[in-house]
């Protein structure tokens, strides 16, 4: 997914893993602010009710489609690449190959 933000008159966009199913209507992710980044302390300091420009595909490597068929999957991540696999076991039912 992408999310974006308009700052100064620019659409600033950045990708973004979700946590929660692809299919769920609610989008949860794992962030963190890099203090000298142009997007991510913007979305640290947004309040309920802020607007978020959101792109809701997923795309790239850590796709459902991506992982191989096995018996045994490992799956390891450190701080927020944590995101994908969430967002995998809680589609769950794909992973029954």
């Amino acid at each position: 997914a992408k999310l974006a933000l308009e700052i100064d008159g620019e659409r600033v966009q950045r990708a973004y893993s979700y946590v929660n199913a692809p299919d769920d209507a609610n989008l949860e992710f794992y962030l963190v602010t890099v203090p000298e980044g142009k997007l991510s302390p913007r979305l640290s300091q947004l309040q309920p009710g802020s607007e978020v420009m959101v792109t809701k595909e997923a795309a790239g490597f850590f796709v459902l489609d991506e992982v191989p068929d096995c018996d045994t999957l490992w799956m390891l991540a450190t701080g927020t690449a944590i995101g994908p696999y969430l967002s995998i076991l809680q589609q769950g039912a794909g992973l029954e190959r």
